[in-house]
């Protein structure tokens, strides 16, 4: 009985192990044929795609086309579209294997950089992500624009990572919600960037110090960023806690923006020495910036010249404009752009041909005196402000007296008020009367609907050209490429 029941056993364990055996070989000859089935789907998908009309494009066609729809996306005047110019490259690597080698190759498509890093570096993903764009990139000039506004964790890898590669930086902007000043001195200082032209750095916050703590002076003993030289340098924006702490050689500067931080302080003389030992200086804003005179009043203040400066902007200053602006020789300015004054005093300037004015609340005294300044305004910007001191006197001049602004013939008009349309067709009426129309109206498209609302677009159409404009022009004009990180407070 018991020999039966162990024989039995060792039939069904040999049959067990039969089975087991079978199914495997099962197994791995439907992994094979899986794999033969995938090679043959592949090979059939290839030849479908061979025969497609698109595909037998050439490749440097393809790759024009690529790069035109590439950059109509990262030029375009829109966050939006730009953040979709890198979706555009992965969509369309992923169509065929043709398209994907084509993508991968072409240089132009990877040598603008525009990141935006919201948890820092403490995951190695974004460092290869980006390493990822600067090895397809070959060896093309790189613009790279990143927003750095997670955790500062892991800064020293990510400018380590681009320092590398240094001598092919075209144009840089980094805007940097907290970091240590430290870490980009060190980066920045013994860097070689030969055809460096663009350098924009907003730092907005970094240790030391509160809201209600003292303004102090900025540092004048900085290290010098780009000891190895930075001969094409001509566009330099220092934001927050990078103005005054990392200095480039500024010979060569043409565009200058400095953004004002709001624990320190400069003095009168010190800016004054800095601009001046600026050559080709041509374009100049000053953002948020708090000066000092000398306390002594038997001090005057010396005059500030700058005898190439053609455009001049001042925003949101912590000093008084009237503090500044008397004090600036400037023989050959022709645009000057004012944002959020309340008083307004300069020295005469009969070359500024373009005033733009944003958020000014300048009273009629001010007007008055804002006219005067400038009398050969051939083009007026008006964003945000109350019309009617401006239009009542530019309607309403006396026969006796000389006709404010004779030359005027451009106006744009943003955030129109509909309290405001009164003045603005009295000033159309009154010009026109006297033989001086305005013949170019840009208006947005809130102005449009408010003029629209009060039946007046339509005529204003038939008095003069009207003109679509809903984004704010980049500054300085004619800068010839977007500036990504353009009054970003």
């Amino acid at each position: 009985m018991d020999t039966n029941a162990a024989n039995e056993e060792s039939i069904i364990q040999a049959n067990i192990h039969r089975l087991q055996v079978s199914k495997a070989n099962l197994l791995r000859e439907i992994e094979k044929i899986d794999q033969q089935l995938l090679h043959e789907t592949a090979k059939y998908g290839r030849f479908r795609n061979d025969r497609n009309p698109a595909l037998q494009i050439p490749n440097e066609i393809i790759t024009s086309i690529f790069m035109l729809v590439h950059n109509r996306l990262r030029y375009a005047n829109s966050v939006k579209a730009r953040s979709e110019a890198l979706r555009f490259l992965l969509s369309i690597s992923h169509v065929c294997t043709r398209w994907r080698v084509i993508v991968l190759n072409t240089c132009l498509l990877w040598n603008e950089i525009i990141m935006t890093f919201r948890h820092g570096f403490a995951s190695p993903v974004p460092l290869e992500c980006l390493e990822a764009h600067l090895i397809r990139s070959g060896d093309c000039y790189l613009d790279m624009a990143f927003n750095l506004t997670g955790s500062y964790i892991g800064y020293p890898s990510f400018l380590q990572l681009i320092g590398r590669h240094s001598t092919r930086w075209r144009r840089v902007s980094l805007l940097v919600a907290f970091g240590n000043v430290s870490h980009f001195q060190n980066a920045f200082q013994n860097l070689h960037t030969p055809v460096l032209e663009h350098f924009s750095v907003n730092i907005q916050n970094t240790q030391g110090g509160g809201p209600g703590t003292p303004r102090i002076p900025y540092p004048s003993d900085s290290p010098q960023m780009f000891d190895l030289g930075s001969p094409k340098l001509t566009f330099l924006r220092l934001a927050g806690a990078a103005f005054g702490t990392l200095v480039p050689d500024c010979n060569m500067l043409q565009t200058l923006h400095l953004v004002g931080w709001n624990r320190s302080f400069l003095t009168w003389e010190r800016l004054r020495e800095g601009l001046e030992a600026m050559p080709l200086l041509t374009n100049l804003s000053l953002d948020k910036l708090c000066v000092r005179h000398a306390r002594d009043p038997f001090k005057d203040s010396q005059p500030m010249h700058l005898p190439k400066l053609r455009c001049l902007r001042i925003r949101d200053p912590y000093s008084p404009v009237i503090m500044m602006l008397p004090l600036m020789v400037l023989p050959k300015l022709e645009s000057l752009h004012l944002h959020h004054l309340e008083m307004f005093d300069s020295l005469s300037i009969p070359t500024v041909t373009t005033l733009s004015l944003e958020t000014c609340n300048l009273q009629e005294i001010e007007v008055v005196n804002l006219v005067s300044r400038f009398p050969n305004v051939e083009e007026l910007g008006i964003d945000d402000c109350s019309f009617s001191s401006l239009f009542n006197l530019l309607s309403s001049g006396e026969a006796e007296e000389p006709e404010p602004w004779p030359k005027l013939h451009t106006l744009t008009v943003r955030e129109l008020p509909m309290s405001d349309v009164v003045y603005l067709v009295s000033l159309v009426l009154a010009r026109k009367e006297r033989q001086m129309p305005l013949q170019v109206l840009r208006v947005d498209r809130r102005s449009r609907t408010v003029l629209r609302n009060k039946h007046r677009l339509d005529w204003l159409a038939g008095e003069m050209e009207v003109q679509h404009r809903d984004f704010a022009e980049s500054w300085p004009p004619g800068l010839g490429y977007d500036d990504p990180h353009d009054l970003e407070d």
